[in-house]
């Protein structure tokens, strides 16, 4: 009846067909829909903006979607609200660059992303709060004290870096400054030592370099991120980029990411082996095997990072969104075994 309702309201704000109406920021931020959530897991992904306000040469989101357009704190918080009742264990905080919640809802445009999390953080009945999409100029020392000093927010951090040659960055319109990620690397694990870190890189960038790609792979062997995943360059047509010259050939980008991605394997088993293998952790729950359950750590996001695989024997069987101890036994790039203690 609740939606039916607020369907029937929205249709009666629709213009007539032909009428042009300016967009009303003031609806946008305070957007409310009833939330369906249709796959019946353990966590939620929370929307807290949207729109870009960056301008990466690869990247078509600003034109698409507009500038960043930041969702208002109530509104985000009622719908963190509705998603607690429904029985969801972890909200995941989403757009298309979270570190920058807020810039456009004060007058010196400064990130509100740090305040967002504490509020969210006070909240009845969350248990765990994720993060995704932050851009490297913005993750701050208050936006990494406020994640490590919560007490439920995961200390999860995801930075999409892109590259690590400076040049190559420049061409992107990322920021490009020389050791750019190593320095905001040690920022995190400074800030927050126990942290997971997440980042996604591009190979086969217009006018990349076999030099300039060799730098990637060392750097990412210094860097040594839990978990890293790459993309070959996609031609946009409407992305600046797709008009560069200098194209790299697509068996050359196939061969650039299947190295990365081998590269990266490697980096993520020794991480698993150390972090992991022979202790016990914390494993949320997000579905069930014929031979127990899998699911998690906390320090994984969903569908990108470690599944948690564990068998449960005669011992009684967590149920979705409950948070069990698993001992590990075996571990690899992306999976984990272990058994219920």
């Amino acid at each position: 009846m609740y939606q039916r309702a607020f369907w029937e309201s929205l249709l009666k704000q629709v213009p007539p067909s032909g009428v042009e109406q300016p967009v009303d920021l003031d609806t946008m931020r305070a957007f409310e829909a009833p939330r369906v959530l249709s796959g019946g897991g353990s966590y939620a992904y929370l929307k807290i903006a949207d729109g870009c306000s960056q301008r990466c040469t690869y990247c078509t989101i600003p034109r698409i979607k507009g500038p960043l357009v930041s969702r208002s704190v109530d509104t985000i918080l009622r719908e963190a609200e509705q998603l607690i009742r429904t029985g969801v264990t972890e909200l995941i905080l989403v757009s298309q660059n979270t570190s920058a919640y807020g810039m456009d809802l004060t007058p010196g445009h400064r990130p509100q992303l740090a305040a967002l999390l504490r509020g969210l953080d006070q909240l009845t009945g969350i248990r765990i709060l994720r993060v995704l999409y932050l851009y490297p100029t913005l993750v701050t020392q208050e936006l990494l004290e406020a994640i490590g000093s919560s007490r439920h927010v995961a200390h999860y951090v995801d930075i999409p870096l892109q590259h690590t040659d400076p040049v190559v960055l420049k061409t992107m319109g990322r920021p490009w400054a020389a050791g750019s990620a190593a320095r905001v690397v040690d920022r995190v694990r400074r800030i927050i030592p126990d942290a997971g870190l997440r980042s996604t890189f591009i190979v086969g960038f217009p006018g990349e370099t076999e030099e300039q790609f060799k730098r990637l792979l060392a750097d990412l062997s210094v860097l040594r991120l839990d978990h890293a995943s790459a993309f070959a360059y996609s031609r946009e047509a409407f992305a600046v980029s797709s008009r560069f010259p200098d194209q790299v050939h697509g068996s050359t980008k196939s061969r650039r990411l299947r190295e990365f991605m081998e590269s990266q394997q490697k980096i993520s088993s020794s991480i698993n082996e150390v972090r992991y293998l022979g202790r016990d952790v914390e494993v949320i729950v997000d579905g069930v095997t014929q031979s127990g359950i899998y699911g998690r750590t906390l320090l994984d996001a969903p569908d990108v990072d470690n599944t948690v695989q564990v068998r449960t024997g005669h011992k009684t069987q967590p149920a979705l969104g409950d948070i069990c101890r698993a001992r590990i036994t075996t571990v690899g790039p992306y999976d984990l075994n272990g058994f219920l203690v």
